[in-house]
Parts: C-alpha cells; structure tokens; sequence
C-alpha cells in the first residue's frame, strides 16, 4: 500500500525557476500530499506570477485552496522547511548546501531526496553518427550558457573520430550568437546569471590551458554589459585539471579522447558527481552496455535528456 506523507517541503534553485516549481509539485501532488516549496532567493521575483497560475489551476480541478505553498527568502527559510516537521523534503542546488540540508534533516530522521551537481560525461564511439553527436552536444552543453544541472561537460571521443567532433563542435561554437535574449536578431547563447560566474568560468578554462588544453573556440569572457562568457571548447581535458572535477556549470565543451569502452568508463566514472550522462554508438546493444557502466543516475542513448 502506498500513503501520502502529508506535506512535501521542496528547496529549489533559480536556474530554471518554472520548472523547479513544477517538478516537485507535479510528484506532491499527484501522490496526494500538500506542498511548501521554498524558491531560490535569485528567483524570487517570479514566485508571486507561478503561485497565481498554480491557484487557479487548483481552483479548476476543485483542489483545497492553499494545498501549494510558495516561500520565498534566503537561507534562513531553507533551514525552517527543514525543520519544520515535512514528511519528506527535496533539495535541488549544490552538492556543498547538499551536505548541510542533510546534515540539518539528520536528527528529525527527515526523509530527503537530493539532486546536486553534475558533470555529465557524453561519450562518442568512433562508429556514432557524429552529426547526431555534435548536434546533441551543442544542445547539452550550450543551452541556457551552460547553466544546467544536467549538463553536458565531459566529452569523452574516440580517438579515431575526436579531431573530426572536435572541428565540427568548434566550428559551430565559434558561429554562435552571444547576446541579451530579446536582440531581435536573437541569440544562441545567452549571459550568466550569478555576479562572479564568468570569471569563475574563466579561471577554470585559464587553469586548463595552462595544463595543457588546447582552445579551439572561445575561451575568453565576453564583451560587457553583463555576464558573458564565450561560448568555449577545449580538446585535450585530463585529469590534474581543476574543470575535470569542478562544475563548471557554464558554456564550456570538454574534449578528452579515448582508446577502448573500458577507457571511456574509467574515465566517466573518474568524477565525485553522478547526475546524468550520454552515449553515442549505432550499435545500441554496445552503447547500453556502456551505459550500464556508468555510475551514474540516468544515460541517455544516442540522445542527451
């Protein structure tokens, strides 16, 4: 038999504010539990706009008015959902806050699911159909500059088809719009959101190169006012590099070739962070096998989620 647990507490960070809001509510309510979601202090100024459309759309179904609760505020909020007494609690943010909602959820016995950080690994096998690979490697990395939990940032190529993968995702990046998303040209590529993050970026791409990494698009913040950084890509990332075990969490494509599938995983799984991950191979039955290697919560094949 399966029981709601009464109320749902959701700490959720700003990168994609509607669907960090709806995620967890989707999954409340559905199971029939009630739910306080506490948004990110960056995102607070759309809480008010999401709570209108969540009440009305209770309000069409017949749902308890109030069933949805949106808490806006820093940290000190966060740490009042935790203790507040919820049935279970999801966070959604860094590994580093991560580790403190856990330990703050630790003497209540409170039931937590975390996601954190990622750096994805997409693995490319020398019989993938690049275009496919490129095109989904560009999404992946690229979407949102970059700044998303499950983005594409370790790009693990075969040794026989990297220089090819690398030229055509260094062409394309190179081509890449960077701008303010209303220019009514458009855009491919957008700023970061967070005051710091290009320089942090930029410190993680600078450190690499002076390692050994070759730039062969970007590299460099970009032209203000705002917080840009070009769209970069990097062959030749190893292990000693401080971007192989950050999150760089921008738009940074990491090129590190490989020999054998056991190479591939080893080097996959050379990582503190487990999000998600790809693999690239016409063979299916190959790249699901790879897949099942992986330490990882979910592998897309010849697709990035």
């Amino acid at each position: 038999e399966y029981h709601p647990v009464g109320v749902v507490g959701a700490i959720v960070p700003w990168n994609y504010p509607y669907h960090n809001v709806l995620n967890p509510l989707a999954a409340a309510l559905f199971a029939g539990n009630g739910l306080v979601v506490k948004v990110s202090e960056h995102a607070a100024w759309s809480a008010g706009f999401y709570g209108r459309i969540i009440d009305a759309a209770l309000a069409a179904v017949g749902a308890p008015a109030g069933l949805v609760q949106i808490v806006t505020g820093c940290a000190d909020a966060g740490a009042a959902l935790v203790s507040g007494g919820v049935g279970h609690l999801i966070f959604v943010g860094s590994d580093a806050v991560g580790r403190k909602v856990m330990a703050a959820a630790a003497p209540t016995l409170t039931p937590l699911t975390l996601e954190l950080g990622g750096k994805d690994p997409f693995i490319v096998c020398e019989d993938a159909d690049l275009d496919a690979a490129v095109a989904a490697g560009l999404r992946g990395t690229f979407q949102s500059c970059g700044q998303n939990c499950a983005g594409a940032e370790r790009f693990l190529v075969h040794e026989g088809v990297v220089d090819a993968f690398a030229s055509a995702a260094a062409t394309a990046a190179r081509a890449m719009v960077q701008g303010p998303p209303l220019r009514p040209a458009g855009v491919d590529c957008g700023a970061m959101c967070m005051p710091g993050a290009a320089e942090k970026v930029a410190a993680l791409v600078d450190d690499a190169v002076i390692k050994g990494a070759k730039v062969l698009a970007g590299g460099r913040v970009g032209a203000g006012p705002g917080q840009y950084y070009e769209p970069t890509v990097l062959l030749g990332v190893r292990r000693g590099m401080a971007i192989w075990d950050e999150e760089a969490f921008g738009p940074v494509l990491c090129i590190t070739p490989f020999k054998t599938d056991a190479d591939a995983v080893a080097l996959a799984n050379d990582c503190a962070f487990g999000l998600g991950s790809a693999v690239f191979s016409r063979d299916t039955a190959r790249a699901r096998a790879i897949g099942a290697a992986l330490e990882v919560g979910m592998t897309s094949i010849n697709d990035f989620a």
